[in-house]
């Protein structure tokens, strides 16, 4: 059911999806509010509820939610702030998602420079600035210089953090600057001729970085070092990881070589089953052969679950052949008449018994 608010005089206790931040609903008696949002002057409010108009209801908001959101948007006015006033750079977009917080930015910011704006915008919070919340006449001054990213009408209602921003918004706030706790860049990227930034206030905030410790914690003990080693850990498990392939690259080249060498030996044609041996190596064996030896050569190997095959033959039509092998085991590949590639997902004693059929029926 959706229910409406007419006349915006008669206010919502709920707020409506706007400016960037989402509805944050509640209950309407005991049924659960999912949606508010305001369209031409009319605010709607979606809710499972056999509410007559005239009934008088209880209304309830999510409080934990607005208080979030009170968090989130009071962080964002504070770093865009301190942003614009130290590099003139202007909130370009904004929104409050239910993980985290996007501000994009008319400029771009090196590292060092986040850095720096991280910690001023934190400065600001532990100075416990009182927050102004309201519509000034229009002989305010504050009409004169405040931040807006559209043409605005009627009454203004601006948001000022003396000093630090003033900004025309409809979001919800703290009172002051110390209840937003601390904000926290996460990420940052660059987007069209400026930068997007990924931020989280408060609460949130709070609850990243015990996620992001409980990590870190988790992979000091797999790699056996303490975290505030964990990037030297990490980057010696890679050095090691680095010399096994290279290592494992050495032995499958002598594998490879013995292979080739043993299998010049045999009849005609090859039926030759590996286990894991990877298709890039296959097709480094079936070349080499194709180099020392005009046979016909059928090559498997299993690895992760699948086979992979190379069909060689200077004889045979391999094309037409892979068609045919495709058809019957759902395999995924191709290649010309003398030498195809894939992989499928069959029990290789089908498959050998399928190459079988085909070469000596």
């Amino acid at each position: 059911m959706i229910l409406e608010i007419t006349d915006r005089q008669k206010r919502t206790a709920f707020y409506p999806e706007g400016g960037g931040q989402e509805a944050e609903g509640g209950f309407i008696n005991e049924f659960e509010v999912t949606d508010v949002i305001i369209k031409d002057e009319i605010i709607y409010h979606k809710v499972e509820s056999d509410v007559k108009p005239g009934d008088t209801v209880h209304c309830k908001i999510n409080f934990e939610k607005r208080y979030d959101h009170m968090q989130q948007h009071t962080g964002e006015h504070i770093l865009s702030g301190v942003i614009e006033n130290k590099f003139g750079y202007t909130n370009v977009g904004f929104h409050i998602g239910s993980e985290g917080m996007r501000v994009d930015y008319s400029g771009y910011l090196t590292d060092d420079e986040l850095i720096a704006m991280e910690k001023e915008a934190n400065d600001v919070i532990r100075k416990n600035i009182e927050i102004y919340q309201d519509y000034p006449d229009k002989n305010d001054t504050r009409l004169k210089d405040f931040r807006f990213k559209k043409e605005l009408h009627g009454d203004i209602r601006i948001v000022d953090i003396r000093g630090v921003d003033c900004c025309a918004c409809c979001g919800t706030h703290m009172k002051s600057t110390s209840e937003v706790g601390i904000i926290k860049i996460v990420s940052s990227s660059k987007y069209k001729n400026g930068i997007r930034l990924n931020v989280l206030c408060g609460d949130r905030a709070l609850k990243y970085y015990n996620y992001m410790l409980h990590q870190s914690d988790n992979i000091s003990q797999m790699i056996s070092t303490n975290v505030l080693d964990l990037e030297s850990g990490v980057r010696k498990l890679i050095d090691q990881k680095n010399e096994l392939e290279r290592e494992k690259k050495r032995v499958m080249e002598e594998l490879i070589d013995y292979k080739c060498k043993e299998l010049t030996k045999t009849n005609k044609r090859s039926i030759v089953v590996f286990e894991n041996i990877d298709s890039k190596s296959l097709k480094k064996m079936a070349s080499k052969l194709r180099e020392m030896s005009d046979k016909d050569l059928f090559i498997f190997s299993e690895t992760s679950g699948r086979t992979h095959y190379i069909f060689s033959s200077n004889t045979m039509d391999m094309k037409k052949m892979n068609e045919d092998f495709k058809e019957d085991f759902d395999a995924k590949g191709g290649g010309n008449s003398k030498s195809v590639s894939g992989s499928l997902r069959a029990n290789k004693e089908d498959v050998i018994h399928w190459i079988n059929k085909k070469l000596f029926d």
